[in-house]
């Protein structure tokens, strides 16, 4: 079985099938953070974000650094992120 580097590096190269073992392996663990984070609204558009994130960087990744700490960071900066921007203003549905 493949380390969280090499599966990375997969990712990196377009492998489907080592994004999905990797989602596999953090689901639950990166949810539980994102909802204590960033509280149960919106986890799994956080959740989803994170991931897209995750594929996006996938070049950069540093393999000499831990896999687990550079997606949780990836996490927690979207938490920061979602809590720096003022909420949404409410639409009245006849004006649309």
């Amino acid at each position: 079985m493949a380390n969280d580097a090499e599966l990375i590096g997969a990712v990196a190269a377009g492998d489907g099938r080592a994004l999905d073992e990797l989602y596999r392996r953090y689901e639950r663990p990166l949810h539980s953070f994102l909802h204590r984070h960033g509280g149960p609204q919106d986890v799994d558009d956080r959740m989803q974000e994170t991931w897209l994130r995750v594929v996006r960087a996938a070049p950069r990744y540093d393999p000499t650094r831990r896999f687990s700490t550079w997606l949780f960071q990836i996490a927690l900066n979207l938490c920061r992120d979602a809590r720096r921007r003022p909420p949404p203003e409410p639409v009245d549905p006849g004006t649309i």
